[in-house]
């Protein structure tokens, strides 16, 4: 939640000057750099997150749907 709700936030929110055009200012190349590199910091926490722990997952459990008799 700490994540998604200021991601849409950002994205829907009409704030004064937020519509990018065909030249943009410094500022929103800033703008879209910065979330841009918060959207791969969030995808990097969760995947570092998960291979800190992906040795212990078990395997998925065999499919059921072709042992009909």
């Amino acid at each position: 939640m700490l994540y998604a709700v200021p991601s849409f936030a950002l994205l829907l929110a009409p704030l004064p000057g937020s519509l990018i055009g065909v030249n943009p200012s410094a500022g929103a190349w800033a703008a879209s750099i910065l979330i841009n590199v918060l959207q791969m910091a969030a995808t990097a926490m969760f995947a570092f997150r998960y291979l800190a722990i992906g040795a212990s997952v078990a395997d998925a459990a065999p499919s059921r749907a072709g042992r009909r008799g």
